[in-house]
């Protein structure tokens, strides 16, 4: 399956099936194609790709992008929010509905007041915090949004046999769809691949390709190699060099660096024996 870039081509899966926002899932975390190209849409700059939702999932985009994104990035969370997200979705197009029915009267003139006052409506629908369902959708969507920006600056990738530089990571969400463009314009020329172990994902990207998200059998280990030695103790002294032992916060560095994520980190493991 190819998706025009910069979008991610997902290979796992052999229908091309639409995405329905509203449905609600048997509780596991399983996450469909339409909503991972969504997720990559929002953060490509060509934007969702509309045909791949659902009519319904469409009309919403069209009346809040903000609700929108704040339930595909709840649906990536793992949370189970699925009842929340169908609830949060049909409030917005109920709103969006009855200020339609209610400025259906206007004559055809008046046409493009009724479509604002639905996007009115709707966007007044999606921010009402005080809705338990707004308000679960949001907390969820906001994790998932913080670990992207958090995961940003905590891959540390190394240059594997085929010549790919891979970074391995645990995220507690899922969030590789999310990540392409930014490590494409970071790594311009050079090929790349992210691996999410917890789920065994994995997202490559070669100069002048598509991105190609897939899934993988098991996690490779890291290439061990005097050049990635000294790449490693490169980063190690780097990183020394530019902390301040004398403001040395243990709690303060789990708050922004939490425990779970130094499995990965080079600077937090301990050098290899000379």
């Amino acid at each position: 399956m190819r998706l025009p870039q910069p979008s991610v081509t997902v290979c796992f899966m052999g229908d091309d099936e639409q995405g329905d926002l509203f449905g609600e899932d048997d509780g596991s975390e399983q996450i469909c194609e339409a909503d991972m190209r969504a997720l990559a849409g929002l953060y490509s700059d060509v934007g969702v790709d509309l045909s791949a939702l659902s009519p319904e999932s469409g009309r919403l985009y069209e009346l809040s992008v903000n609700a929108f994104s704040a339930i595909i990035h709840a649906k990536m969370s793992g949370l189970p929010v699925s009842q929340a997200v169908s609830r949060f979705g049909q409030k917005i197009l109920a709103a969006a509905d009855a200020a339609g029915m209610s400025a259906n009267a206007a004559a055809a003139a008046e046409r493009g007041r009724t479509e604002t006052a639905m996007r009115r409506a709707a966007e007044l629908a999606a921010e009402d915090r005080g809705d338990p369902d707004a308000c679960k959708v949001y907390e969820a969507a906001h994790k998932v949004r913080h670990e992207i920006c958090r995961m940003r600056g905590l891959l540390r990738f190394a240059p594997g046999e085929d010549g790919v530089y891979a970074a391995i990571c645990a995220p507690d969400h899922f969030i590789l769809p999310a990540l392409g463009e930014h490590f494409k314009k970071r790594f311009g020329g050079v090929p790349w691949a992210i691996i999410d172990e917890k789920r065994l994902f994995r997202l490559r990207h070669e100069p002048k390709k598509p991105f190609e998200f897939s899934r993988v059998s098991k996690v490779p280990k890291p290439l061990k190699t005097p050049q990635n030695d000294k790449w490693e103790n490169m980063w190690r002294q780097y990183h020394k060099a530019i902390n301040n032992e004398s403001r040395y916060n243990p709690d303060l560095q789990k708050q922004f660096l939490p425990k779970r994520y130094w499995k990965h980190l080079t600077e937090m493991q301990e050098p290899p024996p000379d």
